[in-house]
């Protein structure tokens, strides 16, 4: 007898992470906002402005194109990379510590704004300690895609 496998995934997987995801987001959340309280009221120094309405523009339907990408198909794509692959490998090579620190390092230079790459590679920490802990990308991805979503709000919306 055959069976047919299919890639859909249970919707109680995809439930069963948000848990997780929320702590996740919130630890980073906090973390993320203390270097931004050390940088402007400690060193004074200033954000870099977002290159994103240079990249997509400030309408709704920019918005819309942006939200599409940024926070649905970057999280799925960036996250099958640098924790399916990346990470994976650097975990098997030297274990999860370094495999965490290596890959978190990685995917903030691959962010490109030096300004960023603290907070970038707090999240990325988030990421790989995900998947390590619930052996998924799904909470991974969901973390990515919660965090692109409330940072394209606030840039969208403030």
């Amino acid at each position: 007898m055959t069976g047919v496998q299919t890639c859909a995934l249970p919707i109680f997987e995809i439930f069963s992470q948000i848990p997780f995801v929320i702590i996740a987001e919130i630890s980073v959340f906090i973390l993320e906002n203390a270097y931004a309280f050390f940088l402007l009221y400690l060193v004074k120094a200033k954000i870099p402005e977002q290159p994103i309405f240079q990249m997509f523009g400030r309408g709704r339907g920019h918005f819309l194109f942006a939200l599409i990408l940024i926070a649905v198909l970057a999280p799925m794509s960036e996250e099958m990379f640098f924790r399916g692959f990346i990470y994976t490998a650097f975990r098997e090579r030297y274990g999860v510590l370094y495999g965490v620190l290596i890959s978190s390092g990685i995917f903030a230079l691959f962010h490109i704004l030096p300004q960023l790459m603290v907070p970038i590679f707090i999240i990325g920490v988030a990421l790989s300690w995900l998947y390590e802990y619930r052996k998924s990308l799904v909470a991974p991805i969901m973390l990515h895609a919660l965090n692109n979503l409330l940072a394209l709000l606030y840039l969208y919306y403030r």
